[in-house]
């Protein structure tokens, strides 16, 4: 995919200097841009470009370099110099750019890059001479050119000059050889990947949707969070009981994130880092209360279907528990289980049963937990299970909204007898 330079030119009189990022410094130049595109764009091809954006005065005073006819050691303009440097890819001016005072300039100067970009574009941004508007709205651009075309950002560059602390207009007295002017080239990157990692963060925990953060998980290279939040998504879509009820998917969840620590980007990620992992810390390993704690994490992030079907299945399991049948088998364990709930309240006569199960249905309905947990079970099995499970098909199917409050009503319901 190409790789572009967007670059902008002010009208100002540039100082000549020596800029420098990494380990790499540029000759004398006096445009950052020459700097950048020695450093950056020696090795791009003709099918990459370097995207220079020109006010009208801009155009004049330093695109053509009409400005610096007065200086005998350097008359030419920004696009004289581009070409000197013999590049293999494409220099690019766009004219009708503007200095962004008012709404309508900084939509028009919005669209005017947004417009440079073809989807799958790997960008680097140098937001040195930029009008002050725009390093406001370049994060919001570019990630808006993130979803809406696939780019992907490279580097967001800015030159230092200030951090000579010198003012551009003694320079030439203060610091005489352009040779010690030596100007930081800042990336700005970890910026716009915090970003990046913000938003991502914010649609797990707010949705319940871990795509985007694990695809920045792959990208970055952590493959064991990419699986992990794979694995946790995975379990509450479709509601992966014996997974979530045993816990190791939360464990690895929070050993990924523990490791990511290690190597992240910048500081400022170890409070996200920290949300997603306090969303997680109230499940334990093999606990069959987890059941309920998912069942509230899928309420929490509209999950209605499967958080009643967990309530449920939870339910069950923790009564086969307490009767000792098997939690994993249906038909020597909870069959049973679901057998004594719909007897519970009947009369014996109308039970419908094999007879040769009635001891093992008496027992269990004699257990303490089913008549805790029997008004809940029945309500969401009979009322909303069956209804959810054939689409609304039915006569008489309830509507969505009743779905979530039915999941409300039964987990706060819980909560009064039983601490999960």
């Amino acid at each position: 995919m190409p790789h572009k330079l967007l670059t902008f030119l002010g009208a100002s009189e540039y100082k000549q200097c020596v800029y420098e990022l990494d380990e790499r410094t540029s000759p004398v130049v006096r445009f950052v841009q020459e700097a950048l595109a020695g450093m950056v764009c020696a090795n791009w091809t003709s099918a990459d470009g370097i995207y220079v954006f020109l006010t009208d005065d801009a155009k004049v005073q330093n695109w053509e370099g009409a400005k610096y006819n007065n200086h005998t050691n350097d008359s030419q303009g920004l696009a004289e110099k581009l070409k000197a440097l013999n590049l293999p890819c494409q220099i690019i001016p766009v004219d009708g750019f503007t200095e962004g005072f008012g709404t309508p300039q900084i939509w028009a100067n919005f669209n005017r890059i947004f417009e440079t970009l073809e989807p799958g574009d790997h960008i680097w941004l140098d937001i040195t001479n930029a009008f002050r508007s725009i390093p406001i709205f370049a994060s919001v651009l570019l990630n808006y050119a993130r979803f809406l075309k696939g780019i992907t950002v490279e580097a967001v560059f800015y030159g230092a000059f200030e951090a000579l602390k010198v003012p551009a207009y003694e320079i030439d007295l203060r610091i005489p050889n352009p040779l010690n002017r030596k100007v930081p080239i800042i990336n700005l990157s970890g910026l716009i990947e915090l970003q990046h990692w913000t938003n991502a963060a914010n649609d797990f925990l707010t949705h319940g949707n871990a795509k985007e953060l694990s695809f920045l998980s792959r990208e970055k290279g952590h493959q064991d969070l990419a699986q992990a939040l794979d694995k946790v998504t995975q379990a509450f879509a479709v509601v992966r009981g014996k997974e979530i009820v045993k816990g190791q998917i939360f464990e690895n969840l929070r050993e990924a994130l523990y490791a990511l620590e290690d190597s992240m980007i910048t500081p400022a990620l170890s409070p996200i880092l920290k949300k997603i992992n306090e969303a997680f810390e109230v499940y334990r390993k093999e606990d069959t209360l987890n059941g309920f704690r998912g069942a509230q994490w899928c309420y929490e992030h509209q999950l209605y279907q499967q958080g009643i079907t967990i309530v449920r299945e939870t339910i069950v399991s923790l009564i086969a528990n307490e009767v000792h049948l098997p939690v994993d088998d249906f038909h020597i364990g909870r069959k049973y289980i679901e057998q004594a709930f719909n007897c519970y309240g009947w009369d014996r006569n109308d039970w419908i049963i094999d007879p040769k199960d009635i001891p093992t249905i008496d027992d269990i309905i004699a257990s303490t937990s089913l008549v805790e947990f029997a008004g809940i079970y029945q309500k969401l099995s009979h009322q909303y299970r069956n209804d959810i499970n054939h689409g609304g098909f039915l006569k008489n199917a309830k509507p969505a909204q009743d779905f979530s409050k039915a999941l409300h009503d039964s987990l706060t319901e819980l909560k009064t007898f039983i601490n999960f």
